[in-house]
């Protein structure tokens, strides 16, 4: 799960009119509108405001005739709700004013207004504005708060998850140790070796997750360097960490020869394939697992495939998102924190280059980038 942000896109604050037979806002009006980056239409028929009022966040609502369904609606709204949370309610009128000093109205203005009116108007309008914006801000603290409580939710059931499955497998161990069970020895210390492994990977993971959200890890260190010596590495460091696990045979790598420098930090790119090659492995149901890195038109290409359990398109994005799993459930077959891809989203955007999957459930995903040439 990314850090979790709310929409802050501001939108224009919206003013409704209704006239009888007119479709124009009188000029002076429209323009004060304009200034003031408000957007305002007009419809057909006051019968329908209530329906158009529950659908639309409307800031201000105008009317230019007077019609009595208008005036029962103003008289309805503002009984009703505080003036910060219902639209503004404008009478437009030729006449004067005080024909509606008890109309339920908040503003009564000259469809031609002067100096004055103009100011009240404009007044009002600055403040309609920034009311949207502070409500727009808070509901952006409410979304944002809600993200991180989500977050919170997600990283304690997450690592609770996975952290409780080696244990398991260490106390079983040491049980049977302790009942002395010699025949057993061999098949419990791989046990053990491989439940400390996956909690020294969940632990590492969760560290470098933390340096990369918190900007505190190094700068990249941007320098040439050969694309398979960095694929090689990461093969021989996750030989190392599955090799008491099943699995690890399928893997195989291929590495077209003569192949040019490449551009970024080895060491992350190293740490990126390492983290797909855990991935492939774990997802990839006993099945051939494939690093290829091929030399493209003006970059190296880099792609991981297996013939797992592949990822519903719908998932696609969403896999590379904080402590994210595909199956989120208790009882899951599958280890893991879900930090491992949003490492790598993390590289590869430090890299500015693209992270693209291709994947069918059932059938296996694909995952690849592409690094550009050094200069020559």
């Amino acid at each position: 799960m990314r850090y979790p942000t709310a929409n802050t896109t501001e939108l224009p604050c919206q003013a409704l009119w209704w006239a009888k037979d007119a479709a124009i806002l009188p000029e002076p009006l429209s323009h004060l509108l304009d200034k003031a980056g408000w957007q305002y239409t007009c419809t057909a028929d006051p019968a329908n405001l209530p329906d158009e009022l529950s659908s639309a966040k409307l800031d201000m609502l105008l009317d230019l005739t007077h019609d009595p369904h208008m005036a029962a609606l103003f008289a309805r709204l503002s009984d009703q709700k505080p003036l910060a949370e219902r639209p503004l309610l404008v009478y437009v009128t030729g006449n004067s004013r005080n024909d509606y000093k008890n109309s339920p109205a908040d503003l009564v203005i000259s469809s031609r207004p002067n100096h004055i009116e103009t100011q009240v108007f404009n007044t009002m309008l600055s403040i309609r504005t920034e009311n949207r914006s502070l409500r727009n801000r808070l509901q952006v603290q409410i979304e944002t708060e809600k993200g991180i409580e989500q977050l919170k939710n997600a990283i304690v059931r997450n690592v609770a998850h996975e952290l409780r499955t080696p244990l398991l497998q260490v106390k079983g161990a040491i049980t049977l140790l302790r009942d002395d069970r010699h025949d057993q020895f061999e098949r419990l210390i791989d046990l053990a070796q491989v439940a400390t492994s996956r909690l020294e990977l969940s632990v590492h993971n969760i560290t470098l997750l933390n340096k990369l959200i918190n900007d505190s890890l190094d700068q990249p260190e941007f320098a040439p360097f050969h694309p398979g010596e960095a694929a090689e590495s990461a093969v021989r460091h996750i030989r190392r960490l599955w090799q008491h696990r099943e699995g690890i045979q399928y893997l195989f790598i291929k590495i077209e020869p003569n192949l040019p420098s490449v551009i970024g930090d080895r060491h992350l790119i190293t740490i990126a394939l390492q983290q797909l090659l855990d991935n492939a492995l774990k997802f990839g149901e006993m099945r051939p697992i494939i690093l290829s890195v091929t030399s493209i038109q003006n970059g190296v290409h880099f792609q991981i495939c297996d013939e797992g359990i592949g990822i519903d398109p719908s998932q696609h994005d969403l896999i590379f998102d904080w402590f994210y799993q595909v199956d989120s459930s208790s009882t899951r077959n599958y280890g893991g924190i879900g930090a491992g891809l949003a490492i790598v989203q993390f590289i590869m955007e430090r890299h500015h280059v693209e992270m693209a999957v291709k994947s069918t459930l059932g059938k296996g995903s694909c995952f690849e980038f592409t690094l550009a040439l050094a200069d020559p």
